[in-house]
């Protein structure tokens, strides 16, 4: 299955009080990629969206700035500028074999012509650029065309880029003044133009412009979340009525002299078949989970909101844009008293007992994310073969290290079989932790009944004798992370044994 890159552009003016608002916009029209202007942020300040790596220019004094948010599924690698002048914010990023600019200049003039040019030029084609120029022009939907533009068009006809505005105005004016205000704008080739749609919500959600939706015609596969090892809800089920279950499937086998590892294959399956009788199924859960203060009130101070900024904007009176004002500065009071109060009640319900991870992930759900840096990055060619030569180097020791099977059983008490007392010792020590696999966890074992932890053991005396070890023993799930800080492609690994 294949679906269109969407692409999300938005001045958000200051993008950590409207995180909600970008998350929101993600959740309805999943994007790929994510142009955002007027970020406001400090260079040592942390802003992270889950999902996404965020590549920033930002501004030492917290004003202006933008940033690329990318689809972590997505192979991308930022692309290093040398930007001279406190006039122009650019971030740049390889993504699906394009180039995709997130751009904003604050004061256009003559006098950053060379810089934005040689900017653009050193830039790998195809271009894709988005952002806010602060330009007017009355060929993208402005009531009148200033110095700069004319400049600016120059530029892109030399990069070989279009203008995707249809002419819809991308920035809410007051009253009384014209209502054509289109000073965001996105470009691309021709080529790419012919197969893009553009256009601009109806809402600015807090800020005073309007997103943008670009559908560009790249397909990409969407990456569908893996199966869980553990599919079973386990609380609260009948562990009796699973164990006869299992045991009246081992009792359909086949005599214990077929061979050890096809024997292994019927056991997990009588375990996996009773367990899909007798447990309910996990709920997938939300990408996308509203924050734990959000409520229906939160809801309808943003829908009167929103309500409010519709009827200003097919009538743009001043009682409509009070009107509006007033709706727009309710909903921000009370979202920030709702998470303030939020917070505190979470504070106040700790306790010494209160478990960490329950602490940990409420604080996650809070702050909406995780604190790490993202790479300029997440290209695999870039670190994969050094990765798998740490991990497993390309040479093995020579056969006559390895003992044979003649010599390596002895009298040793160490080599014997194991009994059934030693089996339920360490059945009543574990813990249920991730499963291998086989997505069988200790507890699918310890609620075994004695006939059947006589034939797990029956089965692991034999696997101990014979050598002849079920594959999925001897395999490891290996997920690279990237360690925090680090840009040079060092990975750490995080490894589900079974």
């Amino acid at each position: 299955m294949f679906i269109m890159a969407q692409i999300v552009q938005w001045n958000s003016r200051s993008v950590k009080n409207k995180k909600i608002e970008i998350t929101s916009l993600i959740k309805h029209h999943h994007p790929v990629i994510v142009a955002l202007s007027e970020t406001w942020l400090r260079p040592e300040s942390s802003f992270r969206i889950p999902g996404f790596a965020c590549l920033r220019d930002d501004r030492h004094d917290g004003h202006g700035g933008c940033a690329l948010l990318i689809k972590k599924s997505l192979v991308y690698s930022q692309i290093p500028l040398s930007i001279n002048s406190q006039n122009i914010n650019i971030v740049a990023a390889r993504i699906l074999n394009k180039t995709f600019v997130s751009i904003y200049i604050p004061y256009p003039n003559n006098n950053i012509k060379d810089e934005l040019v040689s900017l653009l030029l050193q830039l790998p084609t195809p271009l894709i650029l988005l952002g806010d120029f602060n330009c007017h022009h009355i060929s993208w939907g402005c009531y009148y065309s200033d110095s700069f533009s004319n400049v600016l068009i120059d530029i892109f006809d030399r990069i070989n880029v279009c203008i995707l505005n249809d002419g819809s105005p991308t920035r809410r004016v007051y009253p009384g003044q014209d209502p054509r205000s289109a000073v965001d704008l996105s470009a691309c080739p021709p080529d790419i133009a012919i197969s893009t749609s553009w256009k601009v919500l109806p809402h600015t959600h807090g800020s005073d412009h309007f997103p943008i939706v670009i559908s560009l015609d790249q397909y990409v596969t969407p990456v569908l979340p893996p199966k869980p090892l553990l599919k079973y809800r386990l609380n609260k089920v009948d562990w009796k009525l699973y164990g006869n279950s299992v045991e009246t499937f081992l009792s359909r086998l086949e005599p214990r002299t077929s061979g050890t590892l096809q024997r292994y294959d019927l056991f997990q399956q009588a375990i996996l078949s009773a367990a899909e009788t007798h447990f309910p199924l996990k709920q997938n859960c939300q990408k996308f989970l509203s924050p734990p203060w959000w409520d229906s009130e939160c809801t309808t101070v943003i829908q009167t909101r929103d309500e409010s900024e519709t009827t200003y904007n097919n009538s743009m009176t001043p009682e409509n844009f009070i009107a509006f004002q007033k709706n727009s500065a309710k909903s921000r009071r009370t979202l920030s008293k709702k998470k303030k109060n939020g917070w505190k009640g979470f504070c106040e319900s700790l306790s010494p007992r209160s478990p960490s991870g329950l602490v940990w992930k409420s604080i996650k759900r809070y702050r909406g994310s995780k604190k790490m840096d993202s790479p300029i990055t997440n290209d695999p060619a870039m670190w994969i073969h050094k990765f798998e030569s740490q991990l497993a180097p390309p040479f093995v020791p020579d056969l006559a290290y390895f003992p044979t099977s003649n010599n390596f059983r002895n009298s040793d008490r160490l080599d014997k079989e194991f009994s059934f007392e030693e089996l339920q010792i360490v059945l009543g020590a574990v813990q249920d932790s991730s499963p291998g696999e086989d997505g069988i966890p200790y507890s699918f074992l310890k609620n075994l009944t004695v006939n059947g932890k006589q034939h797990l053991l029956d089965l692991l005396n034999n696997i101990f004798i014979t050598g002849n070890i079920p594959q999925s023993w001897k395999t490891q799930i290996i997920i690279p992370i990237l360690k925090p800080g680090l840009t040079s492609g060092i990975y750490k690994s995080g490894l589900y044994k079974n």
